[in-house]
Parts: C-alpha cells; structure tokens; sequence
C-alpha cells in the first residue's frame, strides 16, 4: 500500500488510507464525482471528440508518470477511468504492479 500514496499525480486517483479485517483489505480512495467512462458508454452519452482527445493527453501523462516510477497499470479499460467534477480523467489504481528492474 505504501506504492499507492506515492502515486501522486493530477490524473491518477489520490489514495487516502487502507485497512485490513480478517482477509479483506479496505482501500479508501478519492471520490470521482464524475463516475466512470464505462457507465457514460454504457449509458450511450456522446463525448466529443475534443473531450477524448484531451482525456487520451491525460491518461498519457498519468501512465509516463507510473512507468518512471516502475509501475505498470495491468488493466486499462474505461471502467478504470474515473472523472473528476470538471470531468478531467483519474486513472484508477487498484490492480498495479511493481517492476524491479536489474
């Protein structure tokens, strides 16, 4: 867990603390007001194409920021990318994995 809290960046979904009970583990994450991209597809909403093309710039940054820290996402998907209230992309940051590089 301590790899999430130094994920911090714009466009990456902020970690604020986790917990374990038995064999579960609580993650609490920030709050995306925006929902998902999945659920605006799956709702059928219209997105701009000057919409996608900022959000593709965006993802871009957050991904070059988890690859210069050894970090590879594993499941980019529109389910994983949340929207914030001024409807800027968060990538969600659950299933990641560290790379230790010889």
């Amino acid at each position: 867990m301590v790899l999430l809290r130094l994920l911090k960046h714009p466009y990456i979904v902020g970690y604020k603390d986790f917990w374990q009970e038995d064999f579960h583990v609580f993650i609490v994450m920030e709050f995306c007001k925006g929902g998902d991209v999945g659920a605006m597809i799956d709702k059928g909403v219209s997105i701009p194409e000057k919409r996608v093309m900022i959000w593709i710039c965006q993802i871009a940054m957050a991904l070059h920021h988890m690859h210069k820290n050894n970090v590879l996402h594993r499941d980019i998907k529109p389910q994983n990318l949340f929207l914030n209230q001024w409807s800027d992309i968060k990538i969600g940051i659950v299933s990641i994995i560290y790379l230790v590089i010889f």
